[in-house]
Order: C-alpha cells, then sequence, then structure tokens
C-alpha cells in the first residue's frame, strides 16, 4: 500500500509550509487537488513547474542557477545577504525558527525572487501559538495592541484568537484597523444600547467612563482596576433592556446605577456606606426626639 500523502510533507519538498501553497489561489487548488487525488511527488512536480506562479518565477530561477555556476562567490553572497536579512526579519517580528528551516526561506527567497509579501505570508505561516507566554517584538506588541483594544471595547478575547490575529496581520491578510473594525463589531452585539456611541468613535471605556467613576466612588475602588468586560455592575447597566425589551441607549441612568451600586454587598464595606448609615440613623434619632 502506497503511503499516503499529505499537504504539509508535499509542500515541504519544495521548502515551504503548507500554508505559503495556501496564501496563492493557484497553488492551494493545486496542492488540494495533489492531496484529494494522491498524486505520486513526481506528477505533483510536474503540474507544480507547469503552474502559473512557477512560470512567472523560473527566468529569476534560471538566473541564479547560471550565476551559481559562473559566479559563485556572487551567488553565495546574494544567499548569505538573504539569510542575514531573514535573520533580521524574525528577529523584529519576535519569532523563533528553526535555523534550517531559516535557511531554507532564504534561498528560496532568492531563487524564486520573492516580495515583501511572500515574505510576510512565509513568517506566518512560520508562527506557533505558544499557551505558555508571549512573543516579544512587533507580534508582541501586535498581540499586545489587540488585547488593549478589546479591552477598551470591553471584550474578551482567548489568547489564541489574539494569536491567530497577529498571524493573519503579520501574512498580510488583516491589519490593525481591521482587527480594531472587528473588535467594534463585537463589541456593538455585546452592549446594543452603545452602538451609536461606537459609530461615533466612543470605545465602550469612554462611552461607560462616568459609570466607572462612580462605582469607583461609591464602592471606594481603583478605577483602573474594574474590568469593563467582566464586572457584574457595569454589565448589568450597560446591557440593560427597558420594559418592551429594546436596549436602553446609553445605558441605565446613572441615578439608578448608583443606586443599582448600593444594592452590591461590598458597598456595606465602604466609609461613604457607614457614613450613609450614620446619617440615617441620626435622622431616626431626631425624628423620635432623642438627640437635638
Amino acid at each position: 500500500m502506497a503511503p499516503t500523502i499529505n499537504a504539509n510533507d508535499l509542500a515541504a519538498k519544495y521548502g515551504y509550509a503548507a500554508s505559503f501553497f495556501n496564501a496563492d489561489p493557484e497553488l492551494k487548488k493545486l496542492l488540494a487537488a495533489a492531496v484529494k487525488a494522491q498524486w505520486s511527488p513526481e506528477e505533483f512536480s510536474a503540474r507544480f513547474m507547469n503552474s502559473g506562479w512557477y512560470k512567472n518565477h523560473s527566468s529569476s530561477l534560471k538566473d541564479l542557477l547560471a550565476l551559481k555556476a559562473k559566479e559563485p562567490a556572487e551567488y553565495n553572497k546574494r544567499m548569505s545577504d538573504s539569510l542575514a536579512n531573514m535573520q533580521t526579519e524574525a528577529g523584529k517580528l519576535g519569532i523563533t525558527v528553526d535555523p534550517a528551516r531559516l535557511k531554507s526561506m532564504a534561498t528560496n527567497a532568492v531563487l524564486y525572487a520573492w516580495d515583501q509579501g511572500q515574505i510576510d505570508r512565509a513568517f506566518a505561516a512560520e508562527m506557533k501559538y505558544n499557551p505558555n507566554g508571549q512573543p516579544g517584538g512587533d507580534v508582541g506588541s501586535m498581540q499586545s495592541q489587540i488585547r488593549q483594544n478589546a479591552a477598551d471595547y470591553g471584550i474578551t478575547l482567548g489568547d489564541q484568537d489574539i494569536f491567530s490575529m497577529a498571524q493573519k496581520i503579520v501574512g498580510g491578510s488583516l491589519d490593525q484597523e481591521g482587527a480594531l473594525e472587528h473588535i467594534k463589531q463585537l463589541a456593538a452585539g455585546r452592549y446594543p444600547g452603545l452602538q451609536d456611541e461606537i459609530k461615533k468613535g466612543l470605545s465602550v471605556r469612554e462611552a461607560a467612563s462616568t459609570y466607572v467613576q462612580s462605582q469607583a466612588r461609591i464602592l471606594e475602588v481603583d478605577p483602573n482596576q474594574i474590568d469593563l468586560a467582566t464586572d457584574p455592575n457595569l454589565q448589568k447597566a450597560l446591557q440593560a433592556r427597558g420594559p418592551d425589551g429594546k436596549p436602553i441607549p446609553g445605558g441605565v441612568p446613572l441615578w439608578q446605577y448608583e443606586q443599582q451600586l448600593k444594592q452590591d454587598p461590598k458597598w456595606l464595606q465602604t466609609n461613604n456606606a457607614r457614613q450613609d448609615m450614620n446619617g440615617v440613623a441620626n435622622k431616626v434619632l431626631k425624628d423620635f426626639g432623642l438627640v437635638s
């Protein structure tokens, strides 16, 4: 029985990850057909070399092979420069790539005259999700920005979702503005009463600022420690619906929200709660004529 051909192994024969083939519509179709029909490596190679993509890159490949034969020193310099550029790019992105794999990428970048988009897609294909830590470099910065944007819009995104968005940004299929727009759409769905504010360019944090400040004052907490996405008081106020079942534009009135906060058991532990209760007690005593 012949061994099963899979996309990763087939793509690797040409120094690529399967995701690199999948980034080009023609090569993606070719790779899928090869796996479905279980082509032999020879058949796949023949069809690959007959593809429009390969034909568009074959002239640079022939030139490089001729250069290797006639001027090996210049050929080696180009390969060395390409590897140095790839190492710099990996370091800038904060991506760890196996040295042999990086060398293969550098070689292919020269042989097939990769443009920046192809280089970006190749690096995106090398990104691996690590649940135990966040990378540094540009990828780490992208993930931090996505995470901050989600927090500002009262949305919780999983670490793997954030990684996936950063990977798409590196590969060029998504930009940072597109990632932010996706978060805004999620926020508009979660907080329908704030849709107008979000459309006008306000974040949920900005739209809910008065609620946050009131909660910080009444419950005597640091406003920076109030999590928009998980705080039950905020969620209740911002997602509130009226008697007709429709979202309340802008959330519940502030006075109602402040009354709601005083129903929170945490309020009883605050200084202002004790002052309020002392004030009520004194009023009762005065009403009964027990104190002047």
